[in-house]
């Protein structure tokens, strides 16, 4: 099955019943540059991923497993 590379992050952003809109301002960007972002035309800056693990409170540790690097496969596992 595909999951979308950052899929994590649209998970979580359910999870605190949280609109595209409403991260977009956390960040400090527009909803269509976090759109690009998300859909990996446009590359993130480690601020930018700071302040979306911020905003979705998850411990800045996890930074790999949200934002994976290019050409690696995303890993699903039950937990």
């Amino acid at each position: 099955m595909f999951y979308p590379r950052y899929y994590r992050i649209y998970k979580r952003m359910r999870e605190k019943k949280m609109k595209c809109a409403d991260l977009a301002a956390y960040v400090g960007i527009s909803p269509a540059v976090l759109s690009k972002k998300l859909n990996g035309r446009t590359p993130w800056r480690l601020d930018e991923c700071y302040a979306v693990m911020d905003a979705l409170e998850v411990d800045r540790r996890e930074l790999v497993r949200y934002f994976p690097p290019e050409n690696v496969e995303v890993e699903i596992c039950s937990q």
